[in-house]
């Protein structure tokens, strides 16, 4: 495997549920089974990343000052949208309870990958934070995020993250 293509949130509860990225996170679904597919063609590996929040401790955490509770493990929300959820196969998914995922320098699908891409929502949030993490772990590896298959709650949020990340760095397709 050369490449993974690392798939960051895409819940129910980011495209149209508690949390929503509204009709660009929808529009999202077609180009993200379309980049799975690609990658699992070439033999390359995919990684879903989940946001996992329990209902019991969700009103204890950082998050709950800025948002309403979200991708409640178990719940129809937490679960991946649409016809991505159809696609994980043996594919594996990764549960994280923050924005980003801390764990992922260990795992020895990241650790082989040469190089990441990353797609998902929402950009501003866990996008970024997950791409930083790759950026400080794996400084030797390139790491892409394609703009078009991301979103986020603010297109102005969406653009600037998108900004930011190319100014450090990271190819934007």
């Amino acid at each position: 495997m050369k490449k993974l293509l690392i798939v960051v949130d895409y819940q129910k509860d980011f495209v149209n549920g508690a949390l929503p990225c509204g009709a660009a996170a929808e529009a999202l679904e077609e180009r993200i089974c379309r980049k799975i597919a690609a990658y699992r063609a070439a033999g390359d590996g995919v990684l879903f990343l989940k946001d996992t929040h329990l209902a019991a401790e969700y009103q204890n955490t950082r998050e709950a000052a800025s948002f309403p509770p979200h991708c409640l493990k178990g719940t129809p929300g937490w679960e991946l949208y649409g016809k991505v959820r159809e696609m994980v196969g043996d594919s594996p998914v990764l549960e994280k309870p923050s924005f980003g995922a801390k764990q992922l320098p260990e795992l020895d699908l990241v650790k082989q990958a040469e190089e990441y891409e990353v797609v998902g929502v929402a950009t501003n949030v866990c996008v970024l934070h997950n791409v930083v993490i790759l950026y400080n772990f794996f400084k030797d590896k390139p790491i892409s995020v394609d703009a078009q298959c991301c979103a986020s709650f603010d297109r102005r949020l969406h653009d600037n993250a998108i900004e930011l990340m190319r100014g450090f760095g990271v190819t934007i397709l």
